[in-house]
């Protein structure tokens, strides 16, 4: 084996053995964050139930409520590529308004499909439904065969080109 090939392969398992360390960091950081998370996720609960009622919430204030607190913590676990894990699949809390009284839904949406998992409207039953409480997982990123970026690249050219009259 020629020195540069020897060179090459050394490289390569370096390579590998970071990668599974910055994965195992990874997942050692998202058990971390998970008890912090459901956490907060009980105390808001309870916070906004006992505000519902002293305060005589409206209805679309309590959606409103739900609808921030779900776009916050998605926006807080995409920042570190993490998702709730439900069923051993990544999902993502929403918030939905419903149509019998306006309050709204909290769901677990599956990150791959969209579909909704779980729907409850109390926080305390999600985490309930959860298991008592939500893990964390790795979020899959999407994956896109070679052939579908290149095509993907070659229509936004072309649309880009239209556009200009080109």
């Amino acid at each position: 084996m020629s020195s540069i090939a020897q060179r090459l392969q050394q490289i390569r398992a370096a390579l590998d053995a970071m990668v599974a360390k910055i994965e195992a960091e990874q997942k050692r950081l998202a058990s971390q964050l998970a008890p912090v998370l459901n956490n907060y996720l009980r105390i808001w609960d309870e916070h906004h139930k006992y505000i519902n009622v002293t305060s005589n919430r409206n209805n679309v204030d309590i959606f409103n409520a739900k609808y921030e607190l779900a776009g916050r913590i998605s926006e807080q676990l995409d920042k570190l590529r993490f998702a709730i894990r439900y069923e051993e699949q990544p999902v993502a809390l929403t918030a939905h308004q419903s149509r019998k009284d306006g309050k709204g839904v909290f769901r677990l949406r599956s990150k791959g499909q969209g579909k909704s998992l779980v729907a409850k409207v109390e926080m305390s039953d999600l985490l309930e439904a959860a298991g008592g409480g939500f893990d964390l997982m790795l979020a899959s990123p999407r994956r896109e065969s070679f052939r579908e970026q290149h095509k993907s690249k070659e229509t936004d050219k072309s649309q880009s080109n239209a556009t200009r009259g080109l």
